[in-house]
């Protein structure tokens, strides 16, 4: 594993989702990280690898609402 990762404790309502949006990672990336092939649960411990090149706040701009001034 890349040593510029770092690893976390999933908390009460936190999805594999909500991870990569949160840490900017890709689920398919974290989920094959980490050998998942469902949610993570509560307690379990995940591997965060960095984000890869140009996978940055934009990539999740789809699913967040338009803010002033952007472009649609």
């Amino acid at each position: 594993m890349d040593m510029n990762g770092f690893y976390y404790r999933v908390r009460e309502g936190e999805t594999l989702f909500s991870l990569s949006h949160r840490f900017r990672v890709p689920p398919v990336l974290l989920a094959r990280e980490n050998g998942l092939t469902a949610e993570p649960e509560e307690g379990d411990i995940l591997y965060l690898p960095p984000p890869p090149a140009g996978y940055g706040r934009d990539a999740f701009r789809a699913f967040s609402p338009p803010r002033k001034g952007d472009f649609l």
